[in-house]
């Protein structure tokens, strides 16, 4: 309602100097022309004559403007505005609700995920780095890329399992000896200690291959000795690491 007012008192502001403007111009173009023709001035009677149907004319607008105001105040009653009101005020109450609830669910969840990762930290903590994601991939790794040796009736067989040092306990002192290393470092460790494992197996096989065609209880006496000689290079390895 105060936007009508404001409208429609604009618009009888904005009329009126409408008509002051609209008689000034006329009364300079009046003066002109009598000035051009040499005619005389009208009288001060139809000076007064003009003011009334102007003072008339817009006596009529103010009416129209005053009409249109009291029917705008009757559209707009007090108790459709009250109700208006009123349901903006539930309205806006629910938006305040709505936000605390989630700004409490938003707190819990933060000290929920705080909790879990001090749970996690101290769980990382306990079971030291060697547990780590990381160590346990290359870890897998280095398993998969270990040799097997063969028995002479054709079954494989671990070196773990012939009484070998396992590839776990050189890489868990060459975890000790290097500290935190990238994964592509890992894996370049675990391969050349599975290439030098590999190597010494192959030589010493090599060395006694005639040995194992002449006579089968020479040869497992001297296998026995090669995997002594294999623990003992690997020892020897794992002390020059630490």
């Amino acid at each position: 309602m105060d936007e009508d007012q404001a409208f429609l008192q604009t618009r009888l502001d904005n009329l009126k100097r409408d008509g002051e403007s609209w008689r000034t111009d006329l009364e300079e173009r009046e003066i002109k022309m009598r000035a051009l023709t040499g005619l005389p001035r009208r009288s001060m009677k139809d000076d007064l004559y003009q003011a009334e149907e102007q003072m008339q004319c817009l006596g009529d607008l103010v009416t129209e403007v005053t009409k249109a105001r009291k029917d705008l105040e009757k559209t707009i009653s007090p108790a459709k505005t009250s109700g208006f009101r009123s349901r903006i005020e539930s309205g806006a109450s629910l938006m305040f609700e709505s936000n605390s609830s989630a700004e409490m669910q938003l707190v819990t969840l933060q000290q929920t995920h705080n909790a879990t990762l001090a749970d996690l930290s101290s769980i990382t903590d306990k079971n030291g780095d060697t547990k780590s994601p990381t160590r346990l991939h290359s870890f897998k790794s280095s398993r998969r890329m270990q040799p097997k040796c063969h028995r002479r009736d054709g079954a494989s067989v671990s070196p773990t399992k012939r009484s070998v040092p396992s590839l776990k306990e050189v890489w868990m002192v060459e975890i000790a000896r290097e500290g935190d290393l990238t994964l592509q470092q890992q894996d370049e460790h675990a391969a050349a200690i599975n290439t030098r494992r590999a190597d010494d197996m192959q030589k010493l096989r090599n060395e006694h291959a005639p040995v194992h065609r002449a006579a089968p209880q020479v040869a497992a006496a001297v296998e026995a000795d090669a995997v002594k000689r294999l623990i003992a290079t690997q020892r020897t390895f794992a002390s020059d690491i630490t």
